[in-house]
């Protein structure tokens, strides 16, 4: 007479497999998840750096070397900006957003420059009414 159904060899070696391929999946949530985390904390430092570059592009005024920390998301982020005139109308910014991710420093770094005009060369604001350049820029 045969019998249908399984033996417990089958559903043991079934339980093992099932097992194995969970832990696998598992393992790969987990460096998603770190991989995810990652890079959040990269486009967060991104964003700040962008963000303290912007501000001080619309900042008149002089800034020298200044460091700042900040905390979004409970990471804490350090902000380094450093300012230096490149010439006398051309100013150069580098901001540095540095971070720590499971004890291993990581860091961004952007470069911007602004122009600030300081004294208007003579002659070069001031146009002729009656110049060609004026009538030809604005059909006059």
């Amino acid at each position: 007479m045969r019998e249908c159904g399984f033996a417990y060899l089958e559903v043991v070696f079934a339980l093992f497999l099932m097992v194995g391929a969970m832990a696998a999946v598992e393992s790969t949530l987990q460096v998603l998840k770190q991989k995810t985390a990652d890079s959040t904390c990269q486009t967060t430092a991104y964003l700040l750096a962008k963000s303290t570059i912007e501000q001080w592009k619309v900042t008149s005024g002089d800034f020298a070397t200044s460091t700042a920390q900040e905390q979004i998301s409970g990471m804490v982020y350090t902000i380094t900006m450093g300012v230096s005139s490149v010439s006398e109308i051309i100013d150069r910014c580098e901001v540095t957003i540095a971070w720590k991710v499971n004890g291993t420093g990581k860091s961004i770094t952007l470069t911007a420059y602004r122009y600030t005009p300081k004294a208007a060369v003579a002659g070069f604001y001031q146009l002729n009414p009656g110049s060609r350049l004026l009538r030809y820029l604005f059909l006059l």
